[in-house]
């Protein structure tokens, strides 16, 4: 099969991309089923530089807002692809389809999950109370290096985009991370299986992506294609001269199905994400940093139960604040060499939800390995990956032995963003989640860490900075603040504790009554 594929890159590649091209047209005419909606093709395609036969069509249809069950509606079009993927099995390996409506669309490309409702122009929640059918979250996840949609090319219709204007200042590195948080998690991948179908190509985009992004965060240099990206980074890191070049000539060998340099490609990626980190803290330096207290006594305070692990750490980084797990999520730093494909596979097959995060250490970097590539909201690897002591100053802090952490002054990543993007997805959790879904054992989970959300937002404004990172944490500093909490406090704690360590359910009064307290604190109970 991987021969058969590659085949499509020798010398009949022109009569291949004619037949592609043709399949994309069909696709986009049999989807889109109304003359205002848009078909674009975004990705490899979109730019003209795809592999026939590896790369995904990636194909979306944008359009106007309209009911449930309208013909050209969103629901209309999902379901026009739903009967063309069974009529035609084989599309379900040829492309994927994405369907927004206008508001959607406008929604997520809006802003990043990081700084999402911040500037008070969208609903302040991203992730909890919504219908999750409706809502679309890669945009955030991936906004794109040159800003969202910026890689789409319209097929068909009229233009329902609005204007991509490139991401600047320091939204530049909000951007930039995410981009080369979603290659890690192609690496993890090919360490894992060095000898897939797309192993090869891979192996080029892991270097050709990263360069990418460090001619634009270094030079404001913007490419598309893969051969100009990888010429321009010779001239620019002449001491990588050696990488770059075989990473030209492997993809020239492509069609020729050649053997994955899976070694090499990792070790390039820990030098240049490090560059990058380095880059990343000088740029932001002077921006200043917000140092916040972590309340915690140490691994016996975890809730987690983790037999056969050597060392715990509590894991509270932005994802964990903002899109938790029922606490207390923790890592666990390994030993290794993380351009090691042996290592990062094994580490990655630690990964999983209930268990800690597996953590290796390479300059300026933490990596958190895993094999999921999906990108739904709530795969506990989105928003992970690679993190640097910018994007993560709580686990830097506590992988170097530091009880306070210091978070940069920066959009999305300060305190203070941080602290207000947590509050709102909790609050919206609290509101139209929680009274739907019951007060089980997760919702007594989800309601400390509502709390720690709350008690982040109030020790920042009150000028003392504090975050409690373990369960028994949030419940002592919440006594501490709210005395009259205390015997409740203590009760679902209790509860809480026997449910992760035992198995045994929490009562459900004690469930409703924790979260009513909860809603009642300032953070949430001023803002209505």
């Amino acid at each position: 099969m991987r021969r058969a594929a590659l085949r499509t890159q020798g010398p009949l590649r022109p009569l291949w991309a004619l037949l592609f091209g043709a399949l994309v047209r069909v696709l986009a005419r049999s989807l889109r089923a109304g003359s205002e909606n848009a078909a674009y093709v975004r990705g490899s395609f979109g730019y003209g530089q795809p592999v026939y036969g590896l790369s995904d069509i990636d194909l979306i249809i944008v359009v106007p807002d309209s009911p449930r069950g309208q013909e050209g509606s969103r629901e209309a079009v999902l379901q026009r692809w739903k009967r063309l993927r069974r009529a035609v099995p084989l599309l379900d390996r040829l492309a994927t389809v994405s369907v927004y409506e206008d508001e959607g669309l406008a929604d997520a490309a809006g802003a990043t999950h990081l700084t999402y409702g911040l500037d008070g122009s969208a609903r302040a929640a991203r992730f909890f109370g919504r219908d999750l059918e409706r809502t679309h979250y890669a945009l955030g996840t991936r906004p794109g290096l040159y800003g969202p949609m910026s890689d789409w090319r319209r097929l068909a219709g009229p233009e329902r985009r609005s204007v991509v204007h490139p991401p600047s200042g320091d939204d530049r590195w909000l951007s930039a991370w995410l981009e080369l948080q979603c290659w890690w998690r192609y690496a993890f991948s090919v360490a894992a299986d060095p000898a897939d179908v797309h192993a090869a190509r891979i192996c080029v985009r892991l270097v050709a992506e990263p360069a990418r992004i460090w001619l634009w965060m270094a030079h404001f240099e913007r490419h598309r294609d893969v051969r100009g990206t990888l010429e321009s980074a010779l001239s620019r890191l002449p001491e990588e001269e050696a990488v770059l070049r075989r990473a030209l000539a492997l993809r020239q060998a492509l069609p020729k199905s050649p053997r994955a340099p899976v070694e090499e490609a990792l070790a390039w990626l820990v030098r240049i994400s490090s560059q990058l980190a380095r880059r990343f803290a000088s740029d932001v330096e002077g921006r200043g940093v917000t140092s916040v207290r972590l309340f915690w006594t140490g691994e016996p305070d975890l809730a987690l139960a983790a037999p056969g692990y050597a060392s715990l750490l509590p894991l509270v980084d932005w994802r964990a604040r903002a899109l938790p797990e029922p606490p207390d999520e923790a890592f666990t730093l390994l030993e290794g060499d993380a351009s090691d494909p042996a290592v990062l596979a094994s580490a990655a097959a630690l990964e999983g939800v209930g268990r800690p995060c597996p953590v290796l250490r390479a300059p300026h970097l933490l990596i958190m390995p895993t094999l999921d590539l999906s990108s739904r909201p709530l795969v506990r690897a989105v928003l992970r990956a690679v993190q640097c002591r910018a994007t993560d100053p709580v686990s830097f802090a506590l992988a170097e032995s530091c009880r306070s952490a210091e978070f940069p002054n920066l959009p999305g990543w300060s305190a203070r963003d941080s602290a207000l993007r947590a509050v709102a997805e909790h609050r919206a959790w609290l509101e139209v989640d929680l009274p739907h879904l019951g007060y089980g054992p997760e919702a007594l989970g989800l309601t400390f860490t509502a709390a720690r959300a709350a008690l982040f937002l109030e020790t920042l404004e009150a000028g003392d900075p504090g975050l409690p990172l373990t369960v028994r944490a949030v419940s002592e500093l919440l006594c501490a603040r709210h005395q009259p909490a205390r015997t409740l406090v203590e009760e679902a704690r209790g509860h809480y504790v026997a449910w992760r360590l035992e198995g045994r359910s929490p009562p459900q009064g004690t469930t409703r009554a924790f979260a009513e307290l909860v809603a009642a604190l300032p953070a949430y109970a001023e803002s209505r």
